[in-house]
């Protein structure tokens, strides 16, 4: 067992999780580089925001004296992670920390929990390889000091957690002002790693190369070779968050709770809310939008909904189908839709004259993620209608609950498809179509060419269109349904949205017609009911 957990990597015999939360700084030295110059070079902008809402998954191959395999980590936004390698020449090693002890097993045998002396250890390794010192706010760590030390002519930092364990020190590259050598004292031995080809995305920077140095051992490398980004059951401050999300909400009692939807000939659902007490036209419900839009025209139609003052606004990229489109957020005034009330939500501004070829009339808005946080929504696919629930007094006892996860500021579930694939897709109630298959995985998994009755077409949003293919695959589950033999649409090549290889897909609402679809944002749970 112990054999079998040291080829793990080579870094279960010095890391292990970590109980202990904090971490200080040592004195630094005049010449120094500050944390934030160390985040800025390394792309990491993002980082916290992502690193809370989403788990992260590197996977790779390693190699050396103990042998080879493969290798994956996974990192949770409350700073467990979970070690998995497959030597190729003996059983599977796993690593486990659930937030209070690391737990070992190798080759099926029971579980095994680790000593504080290596808990200290891991801490110190996997936080700061998976950029958790560098975090702008929540961070496991505390610091005294924010600026580096020199070491041989070279910044660095000298890490400690503040209740104990291994010194570590961080050597910088002095041009890049990359780590490039991590190196942590243990009471017999020394580890060295050494930190290179370092790559970002989303924020999340990581070296695909890791080459670890242990006295009178050949070294070991670690090769990176993908890393993905999963919605998280987990976020940081949680609570908190939900009650801000119900700040100015409220639910006045109507004598008929369901509202009337209008189903487009595309197939799209529409609803008409009233802005400062007026109706001003149709609006996309739309779960595959983080946030809510307003059209120009219904700015002008109503000049007074949005906030003048210059602190309720702030710059927006909006990525859609076609490319990026830069805008504005802005504070609005009071929204009515049903029983619901709902004041100071903020409404990105879009011209969406182009959606009304795709949607077949013109539209006022679409709500988005931020609609979706404030209520309970309860559609009823076959009747058209719409109910909203107050998500603080909704008894939701009865129903089939299943998870639901966010990828950022919008809504996934996990489904499986033929032959034996499955992952988590973005749930899109703004798309008519049953799935759109992200170009990374139509590509990865060859499912143009698995596909039957193949169809070229266009697909057209927000920033313009790109091309795709309709087929039709063997089945697909989700929501405890299995659909035999669906059309769905395959995109080969994409921007934005449709290109992101953390999610396989875009589930519409083709999938859901003549049945119940129960979205409770505010407790990630999302119910299918037939009718």
């Amino acid at each position: 067992m112990r054999a079998a957990g040291r080829i793990l990597l080579l870094l279960p015999l010095l890391l292990v999780a970590c109980q202990v939360r904090n971490m200080r700084f040592l004195s630094p030295s005049t010449d120094t580089v500050t944390l934030a110059q160390v985040r800025q070079n390394l792309g990491m902008d993002a980082y916290d925001s992502v690193v809370e809402s989403h788990r992260i998954l590197v996977r790779g191959h390693y190699e050396g004296a103990d042998g080879n395999g493969t290798f994956q980590r996974t990192y949770e936004p409350d700073g467990r992670f979970y070690h998995h390698s497959e030597p190729a020449r003996a059983g599977e090693s796993i690593e486990r920390y659930d937030g209070d002890v690391l737990w070992v097993e190798a080759s099926g045998a029971p579980s095994y929990p680790m000593t504080l002396t290596r808990t200290q250890l891991a801490c110190s390794v996997e936080w700061i390889l998976s950029g958790r010192w560098l975090a702008k706010a929540g961070s496991p760590f505390q610091s005294r000091f924010d600026r580096s030390v020199s070491k041989q002519g070279e910044p660095g930092f000298e890490l400690q957690l503040l209740e104990g364990g291994p010194e570590t020190s961080i050597s910088l590259d002095p041009l890049a002002l990359h780590p490039k050598e991590l190196v942590i004292e243990g009471r017999t031995d020394s580890l060295h790693m050494e930190l290179q080809d370092w790559r970002t995305r989303r924020g999340f920077a990581w070296p695909y190369t890791i080459r670890i140095r242990n006295k009178g051992r050949a070294p070991t490398i670690l090769t990176t070779t993908e890393i993905t980004f999963e919605p998280s059951e987990l976020a940081l401050q949680e609570t908190a968050t939900r009650e801000a999300h119900l700040e100015g909400v409220s639910f006045v009692p109507l004598a008929s709770r369901a509202i009337p939807l209008k189903r487009s000939a595309s197939g799209h659902l529409l609803a008409r809310p009233s802005l400062m007490g007026k109706e001003v036209g149709w609006f996309l419900i739309d779960t595959g939008t983080g946030v809510n839009c307003l059209d120009h025209q219904t700015i002008k139609a109503l000049p007074d909904f949005l906030s003048s003052n210059p602190k309720d606004s702030r710059s927006i990229s909006v990525v859609g189908l076609g490319g990026r489109v830069e805008s504005r957020v802005v504070q609005g005034r009071e929204f009515a839709l049903g029983p619901l009330r709902i004041e100071h939500m903020e409404w990105v501004t879009l011209d969406l004259t182009g959606l009304q070829e795709i949607v077949g009339i013109p539209l006022a808005g679409v709500l988005g993620g931020d609609f979706f946080e404030r209520a309970v929504v309860d559609l009823d696919l076959a009747d058209g209608t719409l109910i909203l629930h107050d998500p603080r007094t909704f008894d939701a006892s009865l129903l089939p609950w299943r998870p639901l996860r966010f990828d950022g500021t919008t809504p996934c579930v996990e489904a499986s498809f033929d032959p034996d694939h499955s992952g988590w897709f973005r749930l899109d109630t703004g798309s008519d179509d049953t799935i759109t298959f992200h170009a990374p995985w139509v590509r990865k998994l060859r499912l143009v060419d698995k596909a039957t009755q193949l169809i070229p077409m266009r697909l057209k949003g927000i920033g313009g269109e790109i091309s795709a293919v309709r087929g039709r695959i063997r089945w697909f589950e989700l929501l405890g349904q299995r659909f035999q033999k669906p059309m769905v649409t395959m995109v080969e090549r994409a921007t934005g949205p449709l290109a992101n290889p953390d999610l396989y897909g875009n589930i519409g609402v083709g999938f859901f017609h003549g049945q119940r679809l129960v979205l409770d944002f505010h407790h990630h749970r999302i119910a299918l009911i037939p009718r």
